[in-house]
């Protein structure tokens, strides 16, 4: 995926843009708007109002670049694994996993002080291959060769083998539920159950795998006392508990078992991802937040709160959008704000994904948004978005500048100063910096606590640089207090 590219990207940018001013005369004087080439094709925007106040990330990419690709991936590349976080991991760290260079973080996943893990809760298809199943009541949104589409799904699957009763596959690469039976395969890393349940290993003769799953297979042991279960290349392994249980002990070690896994609901033709979340915040080019028929509580709603979305266009754009909350510096939206916003940037139909403190817009192995847990949160999957490009060799630092009582930062690459265009900004702490690297001073940020995880102030301000695969931090002491807008 890496060639030689960095130089044909830097000579086809433009300088950043602040239209602020055009924006000014709607009405709307503390709204500023920003917009960054990162790659033909990729338009990073950056949105500040400064009134509410909120700070809106979105990335447009135009499909059918030769070399762009927009994709779903799991953190670690398996649902499950053995770490503390069992299977979550930052975006950064998803997206470098990947080779890409640039992700937000995409669906819900079970989080709490006694039990989390890296399992999507919705549907999840990565180049055609279901990873995780559908969440029947909450849509998703799928993606491909035949452009874009929001869609909801249920799942249905049968296990038949000679000599037993045939029964229903409840769930795929999950934990299993009560009087369910579950199917593991690779993407899920370890199939998880607790005691007491069955847990049968099988071993994969056949298979196909678009958009579902059929297969053929040879018991190779059934056990009742298996709480995880690695899954190896080219096996399968059931788990049932309770009822699930009995009709998984009902396999017999030697015997063949024909296996199938299929969506209803959904004509998968033309697509070649797809990744959960809700609910529904735009459809057909109007606001139609479904958060209600979705089962999210009037709570979640109506409350402000950091968000992230994913949209198309008319024209067949998708949009990646991080709205930064829970601070000072950015209030958040409501469902319905971020409606109107993913409707602002032309967006014809749009999903809600993953909030909160794992709202994350990473670029170039940092992120650049403000996380509102004062760091990345772990998190189940993403969407990740790559180009070639050859990282730059030369070194890279960043430094604090006085220009008429004004504060700024600059990088510099070896000796020679770099163009602000070539730069993204992140900041921690009690200040911004705007993509021309014009610093403000907001003041500290209160403390809060959302799914037991404590947020406090960041005693202290940094500014980090970003600038194609290098990073650097600065400290910025409370001494420069750079002017107010």
């Amino acid at each position: 995926m890496q060639f030689s590219l960095f130089s044909s990207l830097v000579s086809r940018a433009v300088p950043v843009i602040a239209i602020g001013l055009a924006l000014g005369a709607q009405g709307t004087p503390n709204v500023s708007v920003w917009e960054k080439p990162l790659a033909p094709s990729v338009t990073l925007r950056i949105e500040r109002d400064r009134t509410l106040p909120r700070d809106v990330y979105a990335v447009r990419i135009t499909p059918g670049t030769p070399g762009v690709e927009v994709a779903p991936a799991l953190a670690g590349g398996t649902v499950y694994d053995n770490s503390k976080t069992f299977g979550r991991g930052t975006v950064t760290s998803l997206v470098a996993e990947n080779q890409a260079e640039l992700g937000i973080n995409a669906d819900f996943f079970p989080l709490g002080k006694n039990y989390n893990s890296g399992d999507p809760l919705g549907l999840m298809v990565k180049a055609g291959q279901l990873v995780s199943g559908p969440y029947s009541t909450r849509a998703f949104f799928a993606w491909g060769a035949g452009g874009a589409k929001l869609g909801y799904a249920s799942m249905k699957g049968l296990v038949q083998s000679s000599g037993t009763s045939n029964f229903a596959i409840d769930g795929l690469n999950q934990d299993c539920p009560q009087n369910a039976v579950v199917l593991n395969y690779e993407s899920a890393g370890i199939a998880v159950g607790k005691l007491p349940n069955a847990v049968a290993i099988i071993k994969v003769d056949s298979s196909t795998r678009q958009w579902g799953l059929k297969a053929t297979g040879t018991v190779q042991s059934v056990a009742t006392d298996r709480t995880r279960t690695a899954v190896e290349s080219g096996m399968i392994v059931l788990v049932g508990q309770g009822a699930g249980a009995d009709r998984v002990s009902s396999l017999r070690v030697g015997a063949k078992v024909d296996l199938s896994l299929s969506l209803v609901g959904f004509d998968p033709a033309g697509f070649e991802h797809a990744i959960g979340g809700g609910p529904v915040l735009v459809k057909d080019g109007s606001i139609a937040v479904a958060d209600k028929s979705e089962g999210f509580p009037s709570s979640f709603a109506d409350a402000r709160h950091p968000r992230t979305a994913i949209g198309k266009s008319a024209a067949g754009d998708i949009w990646l959008v991080v709205t930064d909350g829970r601070s000072k510096i950015s209030v958040g939206a409501t469902l319905q704000e971020m409606a109107q916003i993913m409707l602002n940037l032309g967006c014809t139909d749009a999903l809600n994904l993953d909030g909160g403190g794992s709202s994350v817009l990473s670029i170039y192995g940092a992120a650049v948004n403000r996380p509102s847990d004062g760091r990345e949160r772990a998190v189940a999957n993403g969407v990740i978005v790559s180009w070639p490009v050859e990282p730059p060799k030369t070194d890279f630092s960043v430094r604090l500048v006085n220009q008429d009582g004004v504060y700024f930062v600059r990088g510099k690459s070896g000796l020679s100063d770099l163009p602000d265009r070539e730069i993204l900004w992140s900041t921690r702490g009690p200040i911004t910096v705007d993509p021309d690297g014009r610093l403000v001073w907001v003041g500290a940020e209160g403390k809060s606590e959302e799914d037991g995880i404590a947020r406090t102030e960041v005693p202290k301000a940094y500014v980090r640089g970003v600038w194609h695969g290098k990073v650097q931090e600065l400290e910025v002491s409370r001494q420069v207090s750079p002017r107010r807008p």
